[in-house]
């Protein structure tokens, strides 16, 4: 797995640890995780599974960055209109929406 410090933007495949001491210098320090760049903070990365760049993991749904998103769902837009007249894309529409009902209304029951 790769890593993004939060601070410098440097990329890293491990992180450390890090001490910090509070107080009295004997006494063992809090310790945490942190980028070995600066000590700060990091996130992990991950590439776009389309594009290849690379974001922090929380920027990518379904392992798509916005972009590229974006794109797919335009593609699915242009091809709804090109394969299908108005009404059944108004269909299809009504299909989808009772389905993502449903498996709302299943995701609630298993809370």
């Amino acid at each position: 797995m790769r890593y993004l410090c939060l601070s410098c933007g440097a990329r890293f495949r491990e992180p450390q640890i890090m001490e910090e001491k509070h107080g009295e210098p004997h006494r063992a320090g809090e310790r945490f995780w942190a980028s070995p760049c600066c000590g700060e903070e990091f996130v992990p990365v991950r590439p776009c599974e389309d594009c290849g760049q690379v974001y922090p993991e929380r920027e990518l749904n379904y392992g798509l960055c916005a972009g590229c998103g974006e794109a797919a769902v335009e593609r699915l837009r242009q091809y709804l209109r090109s394969a299908f007249t108005n009404q059944q894309r108004e269909l299809l529409n009504e299909a989808f929406e009772a389905v993502a009902l449903t498996q709302a209304e299943q995701a609630k029951v298993r809370e």
